[in-house]
Order: structure tokens, then C-alpha cells, then sequence
């Protein structure tokens, strides 16, 4: 990219050379140091110059950032910031033709070689000014100035803010002004305020000092504003965004979230884990469907639980049975202690005892059922842990795709349990479905 090539030219100078200082050699400084020697505020300051310096070259602000350079140089005179400065000169000069540009470019390359030694960028200052010399100004080179400092006369007299930001779509606004996009803005020395705002972003408005005759680099990326996510899913289930906890459901408010892609999942006890993939923008406001059916071994465990309790109503009806064939053998004992009893009325009692037997038999055997089966069932019922959710597990939310309602060929779904019982014994029957 055209940006990151001409940046490259600058960049390695300051890391390099231009601002390798350590805020222990600013400490370490003796009580009697040169006035020359950079505070860690200079150092700072001259820092910042050099970065709206660099985003001016590379905005092709070639002016502003001349200007930037030289004002870095006068704090922390670094031989790295004098190559960025020949830099510019060169790049005013290909791109005006000003022979004074020319000249300064090929005063302050040669400047840089003879300081640079065998390091920093001397193989690059070479080769561009070896290019330089080789196609000279065709109404020829302006003679140099009397004595070689890279910080010439600035470029102009103008006090100037500088504003840039890397926050996309960006405007400033200068004074209570009409925003426009970042720019270098002409002032009167003195406090001036900036306001930087941008679609999907928290406006921020700041108070600036405007130094006379210099430039003021003023750079601010906004925070943006977060989006809105609403899950709608059962009560009580757990809630996660991008494998952190966030809390049960209902939340009471809207997560909000940073703009990108989000995994989120929904878990409960004795239901299927939900997990989708959402994509939010800046200041977005979305509702996710997150509801939660129940998972097979649920089901099972509420159709066993169901038997269970009709086998616990029809143990109570065969019981209520034998106590009907109890209390008709009893009538006939009670008859033959009073006026005695024929043979037909003996064999009466005879089979009443053995219903009654029977029916003692298989309401025991029923409730005895009905119980073991509300035992597995509430045994099922607890054992269901929610299923972990993990990225393959993702599905399109209903939003972004029709749900399929085809079930798939393998999948087989318990539709109930049924107690079987008759006069020779009891059972149940599992019914299912493909």
C-alpha cells in the first residue's frame, strides 16, 4: 500500500534513532547537565510531533509534516528525525518541483550520512541522494545556506492544530464549527476547543492550547458505542458470550457487546444448549431467539413419570377392588353367624376371598411398579446435564436461515409409556416413533 511505503522511510528512523531513550538516562542525568539534554516531557512532546508528522507524510500533507519534523528536531535533535526531514524535502520536491526543496534535500541527506556512521538509514540517504543528483532541477539548484542545521526558518508563520484520528469516518469540528473531516486547522494562539465525532462512536470533545507559530498535533480514536443483544430463552438458563458467563435468564437488561462476531449460548438442565453466531455492528440493537426444547432423556423422564402415576391410580383402584371382594366375603361370614348360609352362597364367598386375593396381588404389584418407575423417572429427570456448547455446535440463527423441521432418518423419539395389566399379571409398554 502506498501509505505503509512511504511510512516505511520514516518509521525505523525514529524507533531507531530518534527517540532510543530510556526514562533511567533521563533520571541518571547529573544535577549539572548541558540545557540541551531532553526532559522526558520533550522527549514526549517531540514523540507526538513525530507521529502527526508521520501521519501527515503519509496523508501526503507534506508541508504539515515538514513542519512537524523540524519542530520534533528542535526539541530531541535525533539524527533519525534529520533523514525524515530530508525525506519530506525530497518528496515537497517530486511532488512541486521547488528547486529551494531540492536543495535543502540534498543539504540535509549529506548532513545525515556524515553523522550516521555505518548505521541507522546512511544506505537508503546514499541511494536517494545518488537519485537526487542524478536528475537535478532543470532551472538549476538554488545555492545552499550558509550553514547546514536541519531546522531551517519553519515553513511558515502560521499557528496550527493538526488533527488526525484512525477512527473511520471521523469529523472534527473546531469551536462549536461545521465538522469536517481531520485536517490542519489555522488559529489564534490560545485555547480552542476540538470536538471529534463519527457514526457508531462516542463523541469526545477535548480543549487544546495553540502555541504561536507552531503546530499542535491533536489526536484523539474515539470509543465506540457498544451494540444491543436481547436474548429471548427459557427461564433460568445460563447465558454465555464468547465462553464467559454472563448470568440467567430474563437478564435484566440488554448485553452490550463490541461490534464483531459473537459467540453466544444458552444451557439449562433437561434442555437442548442453543449456540449461535451473531454479527453486530457499531450501535446496533438486535433480538436473538434463543428458546430451549427439551432434550430426549427429559421427555423420557416426564412419560415415566406419568406411568408411574397411573400405576400408582390403578393400584389404587385394584385396591379399592379387593376391599370391594373383602367386604362381600365379610357380609357372608356375618350372614352364616345369624341365619346360616346355603351352598351357592358358600361358593360366593369362596371366589370373593380369591378375587380379593388376586386383586391385593396385583394392586402391590402395580404400586410396587409405580413406584420404581417414579424413582428412574425422577433419577432421569436429575441426571440431564445441559450439554457443553462448543464452535461446531453452531447452527444459522432463524434470522439468516429456515430452519429444517425434518427429523433426521436415525433419530427416534419415546412418545409414551403404557402400564399393561390383567387378571394374570401386569407390565408396561414403551411406545416410540421414527
Amino acid at each position: 500500500m502506498r501509505s505503509r511505503r512511504r511510512l516505511g522511510w520514516i518509521l525505523p528512523a525514529v524507533v531507531a534513532l530518534a527517540f532510543t531513550i530510556e526514562a533511567s538516562d533521563v533520571a541518571a542525568q547529573p544535577a549539572a547537565a548541558p540545557p540541551s539534554s531532553p526532559s522526558a516531557a520533550d522527549v514526549s512532546r517531540a514523540r507526538a510531533l513525530f507521529e502527526a508528522g508521520g501521519r501527515a507524510y503519509d496523508d501526503a500533507k507534506f508541508d504539515v509534516a515538514l513542519k512537524a519534523f523540524q519542530q520534533a528536531y528542535a526539541i530531541v535533535p535525533r539524527d533519525g528525525l534529520l533523514f525524515s526531514i530530508a525525506q519530506t524535502h525530497r518528496r515537497l520536491y517530486t511532488t512541486t518541483g521547488d528547486a529551494a526543496q531540492y536543495a535543502e534535500a540534498v543539504k540535509l541527506y549529506r548532513e545525515y550520512v556524515s553523522k550516521a556512521g555505518s548505521g541507522g538509514r546512511k544506505a537508503d540517504a546514499v541511494r536517494a541522494l545518488e537519485e537526487l543528483e542524478a536528475r537535478p532541477p532543470a532551472g538549476g539548484v538554488p545555492a545552499p545556506s550558509p550553514t547546514a542545521t536541519a531546522a531551517p526558518a519553519p515553513v511558515a508563520s502560521q499557528t496550527l492544530l493538526y488533527a488526525y484520528s484512525s477512527t473511520p469516518g471521523v469529523l472534527v469540528s473546531l469551536d462549536g464549527g461545521k465538522p469536517t473531516p481531520p485536517d490542519t486547522f489555522s488559529v489564534k494562539p490560545g485555547l480552542h476547543k476540538l470536538r471529534f465525532s463519527a457514526p457508531g462512536f462516542v463523541d469526545h470533545e477535548m480543549e487544546v492550547e495553540a502555541l504561536n507559530g507552531e503546530l499542535v498535533p491533536v489526536s484523539k480514536d474515539l470509543e465506540e458505542k457498544p451494540a444491543k443483544l436481547d436474548i429471548d430463552t427459557s427461564d433460568g438458563a445460563e447465558v454465555s458470550v464468547d465462553g464467559r458467563f454472563i448470568g440467567e435468564a430474563p437478564l435484566t437488561a440488554p448485553l452490550e457487546l463490541t461490534s464483531g462476531t459473537h459467540f453466544i449460548a444458552v444451557q439449562k438442565v433437561g434442555r437442548k444448549t442453543r449456540a449461535e453466531t451473531v454479527v453486530l455492528a457499531r450501535d446496533a440493537k438486535k433480538t436473538l431467539d434463543l428458546g430451549l426444547d427439551t432434550t430426549v432423556q427429559r421427555d423420557v423422564s416426564f412419560a415415566i413419570l406419568g406411568s408411574a402415576g397411573a400405576a400408582v391410580v390403578a393400584s389404587g383402584v385394584l385396591a379399592g377392588f379387593a376391599i370391594a371382594r373383602h367386604n362381600q366375603a365379610q357380609e357372608i361370614i356375618d350372614l352364616r353367624e345369624t341365619t346360616g348360609i346355603d351352598e351357592a352362597q358358600l361358593s360366593q364367598y369362596d371366589d370373593a376371598r380369591v378375587e380379593r386375593d388376586r386383586f391385593v396381588i396385583a394392586s402391590a404389584a402395580v404400586g410396587g411398579a409405580g413406584i420404581a418407575l417414579g424413582v428412574l423417572g425422577i433419577g432421569l429427570m436429575f441426571a440431564d446435564p445441559p450439554e457443553r456448547a462448543v464452535p461446531s455446535q453452531l447452527r444459522p440463527t432463524p434470522s439468516d436461515e429456515k430452519k429444517d423441521e425434518r427429523r433426521p432418518p436415525t433419530e427416534m423419539e419415546l412418545v409414551g409409556v403404557a402400564p399393561i395389566v390383567g387378571p394374570d399379571g401386569f407390565g408396561a409398554q414403551a411406545l416410540f416413533q421414527f
